[in-house]
């Protein structure tokens, strides 16, 4: 099993800002090498021939195959984008949280991923690690991080449970509520709780499913507060939508969204649930009573677990083995050491870069590689 970690390529110094000394900073200091393993990519979806559709991309189109799925997609955002993003929204969100009083979450946040250690042979990258990570529930640059802790966190106990419970489906459950204007978050999220509780104390929930994680997310809307709960959950035996929409009523009256699916993937079906409670506020919506409301769920929990599956992480102990660590192969660098790049022998050395330097780096990187490229004409000199 491996521990799930940001993707990370080999790139060449020389597209870095101010470009890498030859000898800068290279010092023999001892230290273990090490060299992080190659993670392997789940399949999370199934295109519309059944095949394998990994992380976004199909897999196989069939020359019959409609792609609407393909088609339907958004354009992924650079690098360099999704960083300046991240950047903007941090940066205006320690503002509001300073107006607010809240000086200590201002200050971490404000030094989040602010400065970053970079260690280089001088034309690969082999680490980029972080100063200083805040933490901070609605933090954007922490939020894929938060994440996959929550995946490498759960993931063994699914894993386990399924083993004993071969016979169990795991689904994903998405449970909705009525929307009141003027409710705050906090409202919205134990009024959605206290059905949800209801609901799985009921016997007809508990002849058809045997527990398992739910995370809550609360987003902003014009008429109110929208809550809803994401849950992957065991099933023990199929259960008509139907059914499961009129019990959930009797206790949520007025909900009508109510979603369930099998999934393929077990790690799919957790980062579909964990993502929701480690979205950041949304860049368009970021407003002082925004950040004041998601302050109010400080100290809340928004993601357990529940039922039979409860119970069993409780008394499970997860072997050494399977016990993952984000940051494993990611802090054993250090300058002197030969570059894990293959067929690189060359010393690491290290670097300190700003966010700025980092996203300018992005960005000349990406303008180098989608610059055409132009071929030479047959019997063109050279």
């Amino acid at each position: 099993m491996t521990a799930i970690q940001p993707k990370s390529k080999p790139i060449r110094a020389a597209h870095l800002p101010g470009g890498f000394p030859a000898s800068a900073g290279s010092s023999s200091v001892a230290g273990s090498p090490g060299l992080p393993g190659a993670s392997s990519l789940p399949v999370v979806g199934r295109t519309t021939s059944g095949k394998s559709d990994n992380f976004g991309q199909l897999a196989y189109l069939d020359s019959g195959t409609t792609s609407k799925h393909f088609l339907k997609r958004k354009k992924r955002k650079k690098i360099s984008e999704t960083l300046a993003i991240k950047l903007k929204s941090r940066l205006e969100i320690v503002k509001y949280l300073t107006q607010l009083g809240e000086l200590n979450y201002a200050d971490s946040m404000s030094k989040c991923g602010s400065r970053w250690s970079v260690f280089s042979c001088g034309e690969h990258i082999a680490a980029k690690i972080p100063f200083h990570r805040c933490n901070i529930r609605f933090c954007p640059s922490c939020a894929n991080r938060r994440s996959a802790r929550f995946v490498n966190k759960y993931n063994p106990y699914v894993s386990a449970f399924l083993k004993q419970n071969a016979r169990f489906k795991p689904c994903l459950l998405t449970l909705t509520q009525v929307k009141l204007v003027g409710e705050s978050k906090k409202d919205a999220r134990e009024r959605i709780l206290k059905s949800f509780k209801k609901v799985i104390r009921r016997k007809f929930f508990n002849e058809y499913f045997a527990g398992g994680i739910w995370a809550c997310e609360v987003t902003e809307s014009d008429s109110g507060n929208h809550c809803h709960l994401h849950i992957f959950i065991f099933r023990r035996k199929f259960i008509d939508e139907k059914l499961l929409k009129s019990e959930w009523s009797k206790v949520s009256p007025g909900a009508k969204n109510l979603n369930i699916k099998l999934i393929d993937g077990l790690e799919s079906g957790l980062r579909e649930v964990i993502k929701y409670i480690s979205k950041p506020i949304p860049a368009d919506n970021l407003t002082l009573s925004s950040v004041k409301q998601v302050l109010e769920l400080k100290g809340l929990r928004m993601l357990d677990t529940f039922g039979e599956f409860r119970a069993f992480c409780r008394d499970y102990e997860i072997p050494e083995s399977d016990t993952l660590d984000i940051e494993a192969g990611r802090l054993d660098y250090v300058a002197g050491e030969c570059c894990p790049c293959e067929g690189c022998d060359k010393p690491l050395f290290e670097r300190i870069f700003t966010e700025t330097e980092m996203i300018a780096h992005h960005r000349r990187r990406e303008l180098i590689l989608s610059a055409p490229v132009k071929l030479k004409a047959r019997g063109s000199p050279g």
